[in-house]
């Protein structure tokens, strides 16, 4: 009884594991989207540059363009300070292909700008990332 306990509770287990693991590879352009600026507005450098898609950076240029990205993010989170803060994110699919997307974000800060991006996607080992080009 306690071997099949045991054996049951480690089959729970992979298949929540595997359930999990396909849930991430399966996230929606948009939702990827939506991760990247909140931690962009939420400064988690690290978190944000994540979402981005090196694998064309030569080995190099990775330093560099880590730094430019880095560069790039904190304007980006310093602006949205400026405005308030983050009041809103609406983000809508305009294209979107098998390898291939495009989503655009309209944000509201607490200040009542809006300001609209259109960001570029490509798939990379079946996830989501955000294209450099």
């Amino acid at each position: 009884m306690k071997k099949f306990f045991s054996s049951w509770m480690l089959a729970v287990l992979l298949a929540l594991t595997a359930l999990s693991l396909s849930a991430c590879a399966d996230k929606k352009p948009e939702a990827v989207v939506e991760q990247f600026y909140q931690a962009v507005f939420d400064d988690k450098t690290d978190e944000a540059m994540s979402y981005f898609s090196l694998a064309d950076v030569e080995e190099n240029d990775m330093t560099a363009v880590k730094g430019k990205l880095q560069m790039v993010i904190g304007g980006m989170s310093s602006g949205a300070k400026k405005a308030g803060g983050l009041q809103s994110m609406k983000t809508t699919v305009l294209k979107q292909e098998e390898a291939y997307a495009e989503v655009e974000t309209e944000f509201t800060f607490k200040n009542n700008d809006v300001e609209k991006k259109i960001t570029k996607l490509v798939k990379e080992d079946g996830k989501w990332k955000i294209a450099l080009k």
